[in-house]
């Protein structure tokens, strides 16, 4: 299967990339999804890994859905992208 990861400014300057497409196995979850991104562009998507369902000031997109469970199993070209909600007043 093929995922789109679109990357947000924060992220993209860690990746040295602003969009990705990963190969995956049939029944992959944005877990497995999040240690593979982890493995090939560092500590920042552990970090999130973590803090999805909790206050990270990063939410996690599929499909343009907010996600917030890791265990959301994938399909054929869905794609996953980040937002960082803006506050202030």
């Amino acid at each position: 299967m093929q995922i789109t990861v679109a990357f947000a400014p924060y992220l993209h300057e860690k990746a040295g990339i602003r969009k990705s497409i990963i190969e995956v196995e049939s029944g992959t979850n944005l877990r497995r999804l999040f240690e593979l991104l982890a493995e090939r562009h560092g500590r920042a998507f552990e970090d999130i890994t973590s803090a999805v369902g909790k206050y990270s000031g990063i939410l996690v997109l599929l499909n343009n859905e907010i996600v917030m469970c890791m265990d959301r199993q994938l399909s054929d070209g869905d794609e996953i992208s980040f937002a960082i909600p803006l506050s202030g007043g």
